[in-house]
């Protein structure tokens, strides 16, 4: 089992504008089409089969480290523990993702709004529609709106988005 490490992001810009590295985003295919580095492996994370991953590795004959990369590091650690089991690459988590990479003005690619903002744009529009709903239908619609607000509850807690991860498999986000 190969021993799993964290890298902060200034070093992780420092090591990639020196030399090639093996990226693994394990992020959605619409948060990767919104904002990714040049040269990156994707694969998102719920997708991730460390034995595919290991005979691409094989494949492109890297031996190397492997850079995992998420928005802020979440996803990278849950690869980071399908892929330690499987392959021998040393596994090197970018620590606060690439919220932080973002933050240390590396370019990125992409035009799609970003799944965490769909997410909210979602829910906006769900919360006004309940609460019109039930000002106009029925007073029970405030009960889906105090639902809405319980699943927001969990997600924040948790940092486990169940409505991200619909929303992740919808067809504008492949």
């Amino acid at each position: 089992m190969m021993s799993v490490e964290k890298i902060t992001a200034e070093r992780f810009t420092q090591l990639q504008q020196a030399e090639d590295l093996c990226l693994l985003d394990v992020r959605s295919a619409a948060e990767v089409r919104n904002d990714a580095l040049p040269g990156i492996i994707e694969v998102p994370v719920d997708q991730l089969d460390a034995e595919k991953f290991r005979a691409i590795l094989q494949e492109r004959n890297h031996s190397g480290p492997v850079y995992l990369i998420c928005q802020s590091g979440r996803r990278a650690e849950l690869a980071a523990s399908k892929l330690a089991k499987v392959i021998d690459n040393p596994l090197l988590i970018v620590e606060g993702g690439m919220t932080a990479i973002r933050q240390k003005k590396k370019p990125t690619t992409g035009t799609m709004i970003s799944l965490e903002r769909q997410v909210r744009i979602a829910v906006g529009i769900l919360i006004i529609l309940t609460v019109l709903a039930g000002f106009i239908v029925s007073p029970v619609w405030f009960g889906v709106t105090g639902l809405m607000g319980l699943g927001l509850l969990y997600a924040g807690i948790t940092d486990n988005c169940m409505l991200g991860m619909i929303m992740a498999k919808a067809p504008w986000n492949r």
